[in-house]
């Protein structure tokens, strides 16, 4: 009867634990750094929510479920993690909408796109 009587009151872990928000958004990807041995740092820009910066994690490895999602300027369907005072979240899924590869490969309009960025 004692353990009943616990389970019964708030434990104090879970009023202290943060938001966490899932997000959704289509944006294009302007720029990956790499963090540690496996993992990226990716920023978008989006409609949404803005400029949005998140970790990949894994985002590096061969097999990776991103593919070329974070290629730059590249648009993509977004599903990530922030908290709400947050700046870095957390990538849940990537799926690619739309890659601009043969545009970029004339000089003219990747230093377009890149000064754009």
């Amino acid at each position: 009867m004692f353990w009943a009587s616990s389970r019964t009151s708030a434990s104090p872990a879970s009023s202290s634990c943060p938001d966490v928000a899932l997000k959704q958004a289509s944006g294009y990807a302007l720029r990956t750094r790499p963090l540690g041995e496996a993992d990226l740092i990716v920023d978008f820009y989006t409609r949404e929510h803005g400029r949005v910066r998140a970790v990949a994690k894994s985002a590096r490895r061969i097999k990776s479920r991103f593919g070329s999602a974070f290629e730059p300027f590249t648009r993509s369907r977004i599903v990530y993690f922030q908290r709400d005072k947050d700046d870095l979240g957390r990538v849940s899924s990537c799926e690619l909408e739309r890659s601009y590869f043969e545009a970029l490969g004339r000089p003219e309009e990747a230093t377009l796109a890149a000064y754009l960025a």
